[in-house]
């Protein structure tokens, strides 16, 4: 145990005085360092595999069925910076999404605690209303003022605003009537799903092209349970992107940078007493100016 102890001991001295190597230059992720970015993001939504049982406020299973949700995008707005002292960094991050996806409902259903075999699928739209927050601390394991390559610890934050299904038309069983075109069932409202992630991530100046290009990739895979969700997530996010100077001014630097995110997570579980299984992946190009200080 002591011998353990001491190489854990050992371990953390080597993480903490790894950065101290990092070579000070004039990078933009040298020195005091600071750059700041906003845009517009294009981003396609694919829910493949949706599992939904609806839960009302009683405790009994309200709505359930085949939901068939097709994919749909979204033009947001994406805003991000980063401040730091090399080899240590704080990165944040936004994006919005908002969209109304069409998609059908079929099957054996259970609606407003009555069951039955719908004659026909039922045409319904799903309402998805969210933003993602990235915040991260970086730590250089290796930095010169042409490379740099570093650790990311810190989380990705999901606040759904609304996720809902709506009726487009009635649903009937046996030419009687069920579902009324027009219901709405809420899914998630007003929920943030903070997701805990490291990662890896790399900078590198093209010389003589006035080009800075970048990526980085986080994610884990986690087990959330407390008072309002219990819920398996596999998570993974991606962001690349190439920044070129505009405009080299005497205390910031103007950049054009182009990029493209990809989030891909996989929730199994219940969030806020619904039955939620389904495969979710964002991913779409931004496009924003940056000033880099």
């Amino acid at each position: 145990m002591q011998m353990r102890s001491t190489t854990l001991l050992l371990l953390a001295a080597m993480a903490i005085s790894a950065p101290s190597c990092a070579i000070p230059g004039d990078a933009a992720w040298s020195d005091l360092h600071a750059d700041v970015y906003a845009g517009s993001i294009l981003t396609d939504l694919s829910l493949t595999t949706p599992e939904i049982s609806i839960t009302d406020d009683s405790g009994a299973i309200e709505t359930t069925g085949d939901f068939d949700i097709n994919d749909g995008n979204a033009t947001g707005a994406i805003i991000g910076g980063r401040l730091g002292f090399a080899p240590f960094e704080l990165v944040v991050s936004q994006f919005d999404y908002a969209a109304s996806h069409a998609g059908t409902l079929s099957g054996t259903v259970t609606w407003g605690g009555v069951s039955g075999s719908l004659d026909a699928p039922i045409p319904i739209s799903s309402n998805l209303d969210l933003s993602v927050q990235k915040l991260m601390l970086g730590i250089d394991i290796l930095n010169t003022p042409a490379f740099r390559m570093g650790l990311l610890f810190g989380v990705d934050n999901f606040d759904f605003a609304d996720f809902s299904i709506t009726t487009e038309g009635d649903g009937t069983v046996g030419g009687g009537t069920l579902i009324n075109s027009g219901e709405t069932r809420e899914i998630v409202t007003n929920k943030s799903l903070p997701i805990p992630m490291v990662g890896v991530r790399a900078d590198a100046l093209l010389p003589f092209a006035g080009i800075r290009a970048g990526a980085e990739a986080t994610g884990l895979k986690v087990a959330i349970d407390d008072s309002t969700q219990s819920i398996d997530i596999t998570y993974l996010d991606i962001d690349a992107n190439i920044n070129y100077i505009l405009w080299d001014l005497t205390v910031t630097e103007v950049e054009l940078r182009v990029g493209y995110r990809t989030i891909m997570m996989d929730l199994e579980g219940v969030i806020e007493s619904n039955n939620l299984n389904a495969d979710l992946e964002f991913s779409g190009p931004y496009f924003a100016i940056s000033a880099v200080f």
